[in-house]
């Protein structure tokens, strides 16, 4: 797959679920970094991979602010990503510990997804723990 992506490297969606596969399946951070950032340069406005590097930079360099911005350019772009909602959310709840904008973005994204099981639980916990 790295020689097809090589050739074309306009091929947004490709470089990101490879980033993805890299970051989810395979654990290797710093190749799903390297895929995220390429895909950033040819469409610097593209919400999965804004919010998916926000994940990688959070979990890999513990970089909370980078994160944020991540997450905030791809909820400007897509105000509906049920991906940044989520873990913009948690970067405020557990990192910020600003438990009225977690709740903010976990009931906006219960309005898009009310089966979503793990912003339920997510908001239970912002609700008994804090």
């Amino acid at each position: 797959m790295p020689g097809v992506l090589e050739r074309d490297l306009s091929c947004v969606d490709a470089l990101f679920h490879y980033g993805r596969l890299l970051q989810e399946v395979r654990g290797n951070y710093v190749g799903a970094e390297r895929m995220y950032r390429r895909v950033l340069v040819v469409d610097p406005c593209h919400a999965p991979t804004l919010s998916s590097l926000g994940r990688v930079l959070e979990e890999l360099h513990h970089d909370t602010d980078g994160a944020e911005d991540l997450y905030k350019r791809a909820l400007a772009v897509d105000p509906h990503s049920r991906h940044a909602l989520l873990h913009y959310g948690k970067l405020l709840q557990f990192a910020r510990r600003d438990m009225s904008g977690a709740e903010g973005l976990y009931r906006r994204l219960l309005g898009i997804n009310s089966q979503k099981v793990n912003v339920l639980v997510h908001l239970c916990c912002k609700v008994t723990i804090y």
